[in-house]
């Protein structure tokens, strides 16, 4: 594999057990270390499933994903719920997922403090997900995922529970931490306007299997705002790209 490649998804094709149509049929993909690749596509393409097969939690039926070696955990998933364990504070919550890993506890805080700051929750770390709201709770979950340092970061359409007003902060937000962490990030949405806030790449599956139809560049400096005219002009790409699949099927 290319050293600027963090992953590498070859002829990817999935099945469940005991069907005899395939929900993903020859996916590949790059993805380029330090870049973000968001995947979109209409309801029942596949694009969670994708995400589960890198994330390791389902078999591929047949094809390759390759994760480059290096330092910290090969991939790290922020699901649209964030999971925080109701009986631990949010210090807590991060301590458990880097003990699972086997980070010295000596090194905890160093790894999460800086990142609860970077998203602008420098009190909450002995408050109980109780007492967050689901936007906080969300940042936390990322928080969580980016302090285990995976090679590679997975997010499952991780904004969709908030409302959209807060969502459009939480973009920019995302934006600037997944820059100034350096992350190579594989982003499951249904938003056209977060794929053109976040993505370097936008990735559209469509069909019966689904395969890759369309691959977008989106060529604007981050960080991102959702008010930049580029990213306005990246979403109207990226919306015409899934009109056309949607045309087509």
């Amino acid at each position: 594999m290319s050293p600027t490649l963090a992953a590498s998804i070859d002829a990817l094709c999935f099945r469940w057990p005991g069907s005899d149509s395939a929900v993903l049929a020859d996916v590949s993909l790059r993805l380029v270390r330090g870049s973000v690749t968001a995947v979109l596509g209409p309801s029942g393409a596949g694009k969670s499933t994708l995400l589960r097969l890198v994330a390791g939690l389902l078999p591929a039926s047949s094809g390759s994903i390759e994760i480059a070696d290096g330092e910290g955990v090969p991939v790290a998933m922020v699901f649209q719920d964030p999971r925080l364990l109701p009986w631990l504070t949010v210090r807590g919550n991060l301590g458990f997922a880097l003990d699972a890993v086997g980070v010295p506890q000596s090194d905890h805080e160093a790894r999460w403090r800086p990142l609860l700051e970077q998203v602008g929750l420098p009190e909450v770390a002995d408050m109980r997900p109780a007492e967050l709201s689901g936007g906080m709770a969300q940042r936390v979950g990322v928080v969580r995922a980016l302090a285990l340092r995976p090679r590679l970061l997975l997010l499952d359409e991780p904004l969709a529970a908030v409302d959209s007003l807060l969502r459009d902060r939480l973009q920019g937000m995302l934006s600037r931490v997944l820059l100034e962490t350096a992350s190579t990030a594989l982003i499951v949405t249904h938003d056209v306007c977060e794929a053109a806030v976040l993505a370097d790449t936008a990735v559209v599956l469509a069909g019966r299997p689904a395969t890759v139809r369309e691959v977008i560049q989106i060529s604007v400096d981050h960080p991102r705002d959702i008010l930049d005219p580029g990213v306005t002009e990246a979403a109207r790409a990226v919306r015409s790209a899934l009109w056309s699949v949607n045309k087509q099927t």
